[in-house]
């Protein structure tokens, strides 16, 4: 399934962002979860450990079938994409 929403492409691969043509990719069998670290309304997010290069990251899940829970995910990654914090997940 690919999502296009704004200056992004979502699908099972990654995300494209369509302005740069930068792309970010995992592959899902590389993530070992470890446990959920947050719930909200429309999503879950795990602390997972990416197998191959040992990192942590938070993995976010969202029903890609509600047209506004895929609003507010691209809403989300714009936020994350363009500032730089130390409290705040990077790229």
């Amino acid at each position: 399934m690919m999502n296009t929403e704004q200056d992004l492409v979502i699908n099972s691969r990654g995300i494209k962002y369509l302005d740069t043509g930068e792309e970010i990719s995992i592959n899902p069998s590389d993530l070992k979860y470890i446990e959920t670290i947050g719930r909200g309304a429309s999503s879950q997010v795990y602390l997972a450990q990416n197998t191959e290069t040992l990192k942590f990251l938070a993995v976010k899940t969202v029903n890609s079938k509600d047209k506004e829970k895929r609003k507010q995910l691209v809403t989300d990654l714009n936020i994350l994409r363009a500032n730089v914090c130390p409290f705040l997940v990077e790229f």
